[in-house]
């Protein structure tokens, strides 16, 4: 409402906030004191604070992303979900189909699961590309791979460096024929032991998030 003591606005997808709109903004783009802005990306909001306030199918507890794990052994084959027909995720879906048959589901691929979970879970890697890219974008989709013991076949811009490179297949600047290249060439021991890393670099954590709700706050009441 107008009469509202503290505005804040919030988005999970890929836009741009108007500038004096709200109190405060949180959202994919990077942080600015001035400006009142929180890089909260969507992936931090899809995680198991331990809150017991389960909001989703399944939820990845925030504190064992930067732990290595258990090396699990897969096979190579591929899955991929998705509820649209983006042209970069089919580019990548066409690269790695070369070296490897990629299982499709979803409403894009006109077959769609109850729990993705269960289905990806039998695979051993995942092309999992954000819907766009951009600096600062990254959604669940890198998490939810790496949750289900996947490898994660990745387009997006990690410009913070959260994530650990090693852990993933990076795709985002590299062409069709050099996709296939990296999939025909990659070896079992490899893909074995990236399963086996952390997907974070170092611990997540809502302490920047708590600061700047109370910072509001202090300014705005």
């Amino acid at each position: 409402p107008k009469k509202a003591k503290l505005r804040i606005w919030f988005s999970g997808e890929n836009f741009r906030y108007t500038p004096d709109s709200a109190d405060g903004y949180i959202c994919f783009d990077q942080s600015d004191e001035s400006e009142n802005l929180l890089y909260f990306p969507y992936w931090m909001y899809r995680l198991d604070w331990g809150f017991k306030t389960y909001e989703f199918l399944e939820q990845v507890e925030a504190r064992i992303l930067h732990k290595p794990r258990k090396l699990e052994k897969r096979g190579r084959n591929v899955c991929m979900f998705s509820n649209t027909r983006e042209p970069g995720k089919l580019k990548i879906l066409k690269a790695v189909n070369r070296e490897v048959t990629v299982d499709k589901f979803g409403s894009a691929f006109r077959n769609p699961v109850i729990n993705k979970y269960e289905v990806s879970r039998n695979f051993g890697m995942q092309i999992c590309p954000e819907n766009s890219v951009y600096p600062g974008y990254v959604t669940e989709k890198l998490i939810e791979a790496w949750h289900c013991g996947n490898v994660p076949i990745w387009q997006g811009l990690d410009v913070r460096g959260d994530f650990n490179p090693e852990a993933i297949v990076d795709v985002t600047n590299l062409r069709l024929d050099e996709i296939s290249e990296f999939i025909r060439n990659i070896s079992d021991e490899q893909l074995n032991y990236m399963r086996s890393l952390n997907i974070l670099r170092k611990p997540a954590s809502l302490l920047p998030f708590k600061n700047f709700i109370i910072k509001l706050m202090n300014t705005g009441l």
